[in-house]
C-alpha cells in the first residue's frame, strides 16, 4: 500500500513538473523527460513496467545528472534560491533544480525497476 501511495505521489509530481516546463528555456528536453518518468509510474501501477526499460530510464537520468554536477559544484547556489522563488538569481540555480529533478526520477524509477525485477523473479515460470 505504501508503494502504491508513493507511486501515485510521484506520478502527480512528474505530471506537475512536466506542466511547469513550458516556461523553461529548453522545454523540448524536460517535458518528455518528466512524461517518460510519469509513464513508468503508470506502467508500474498497471503491472506492465518492464524492468529493462525502467533500468534504462534510471541509467540515463543518472548519466545526465552527472553532466550537471560540475556546474552546480563550480557555482553552488544558495539553497533559498534553489527552493524559493522561480526566478534564477545566481549561476547554477537552474542546473541545481535540474539535477534535483533527475535525481528524483532516477531514484523513484530505479525503485520501480527493482520492484519490477523482484516481482518478475518471484513469478512461477510460464508453462
Amino acid at each position: 500500500m505504501l508503494v502504491r501511495i508513493t507511486n501515485l505521489l510521484f506520478a502527480a509530481a512528474f505530471s506537475l513538473a512536466a506542466m511547469v516546463q513550458f516556461n523553461d528555456p529548453d522545454p523540448w528536453l524536460w517535458i518528455p523527460t518528466y512524461l517518460v518518468a510519469l509513464a513508468c509510474t503508470i506502467a508500474f501501477e498497471r503491472g506492465r513496467l518492464r524492468f529493462e526499460f525502467a533500468l534504462g530510464v534510471t541509467a540515463l537520468a543518472l548519466l545526465w545528472a552527472t553532466t550537471l554536477v560540475p556546474t552546480v559544484v563550480k557555482h553552488p547556489p544558495p539553497v533559498a534560491d534553489v527552493f524559493g522563488d522561480v526566478k534564477m538569481y545566481a549561476p547554477g540555480v537552474e542546473e541545481a533544480r535540474e539535477l534535483g529533478g533527475l535525481v528524483l526520477i532516477a531514484g523513484w524509477v530505479g525503485t520501480l525497476a527493482w520492484l519490477s525485477w523482484r516481482k518478475r523473479r518471484s513469478l512461477p515460470p510460464a508453462a
